[in-house]
């Protein structure tokens, strides 16, 4: 499971991890969070993106932040790197939301 697991992006796996008990379990593993890439959100039906421009996510802090400290939490502290896309705005709260795990 972790190998197929391990071919699916960030957001895919997020909802991978809800599917059943085995899923959730497999998707703890550390070697899935090593690198949590956010710049394919804009790819991503979770967040309703009505264009890609700079400060395009606005409208989506309240679920970017949940979906932050869930993948976080799935990681267990076993992220070495971040990427963000740059068309997200992010606030304060959640760059401390990130370094804070």
């Amino acid at each position: 499971i972790i190998t197929i697991l391990m071919n699916l992006n960030v957001v895919d796996l997020a909802v991978a991890s809800l599917v059943c008990k085995m899923w959730n379990k497999a998707c703890h593993d550390p070697s899935l969070w090593r690198k949590i890439d956010l710049s394919e959100l804009n790819n991503s039906y979770l967040f309703n993106i009505q264009n890609n421009k700079p400060g395009a996510y606005k409208h989506s802090r309240g679920k970017i932040t949940q979906f932050l400290k869930y993948v976080l939490s799935l990681s267990n502290g076993n992220t070495n790197c971040l990427i963000f896309n740059y068309n997200v705005d992010l606030t304060d709260e959640q760059f401390i939301i990130a370094a804070e795990r």
